[in-house]
């Protein structure tokens, strides 16, 4: 079973084959790639993570409803965010309360799963991914917000004005 330059007993060597649900399984995010994400990205990212897992796991329609609900969830913690005074305290706490709610919220949707498929040498993505997930999500945000308050100020006193119909 062992090519004749590996010794069966030397337990640096890799393992020859992985087992089929090994092999076929697709990589998971760990809890700890969540709050990496959400650190990077805000609460929006750990949403994001949590969605790809559960495409990762094969069930699109859970990933849906994350969606929805994690979309839900991201406005009203921003709602509720803008009512709070503007300070680097408060800006430093918020992100520390999305880590910590994401990490939550992905342990308790997906935390189980994650403990199981690793347990069982299933393959997980870097966290260097996750922060890629972050930063990303956290640009596409930033876009959105520059686009929605361009939109408000189009026909203000300093934006375009609208075609008159």
């Amino acid at each position: 079973a062992y090519p004749d330059n590996m010794d069966e007993n030397d337990p640096y060597q890799p393992p020859t084959s992985r087992t089929r649900s090994q092999g076929n399984a697709a990589p998971l995010y760990t809890l700890h790639g969540v709050v990496v994400a959400t650190i990077l990205g805000s609460l929006a990212a750990a949403v994001v993570i949590v969605c790809l897992n559960y495409l990762s796991l094969g069930s699109s329609s859970l990933a849906k409803k994350t969606a929805l609900a994690g979309a839900a969830i991201y406005l009203l913690v921003i709602g509720l965010t803008s009512l709070l005074p503007e300070s680097l305290v408060i800006g430093s706490i918020m992100i520390v309360v999305q880590a910590v709610l994401g990490y939550l919220l992905a342990n308790q949707l997906q935390g189980g799963a994650i403990r199981y498929h690793v347990a069982q040498g299933g393959r997980v993505h870097s966290n260097f991914r996750a922060a890629g997930i972050g930063l990303l999500t956290g640009f596409v945000i930033m876009f959105a917000v520059v686009f929605v308050a361009t939109l408000f100020q189009v026909g203000g006193a300093g934006g375009l004005q609208l075609p008159a119909q």
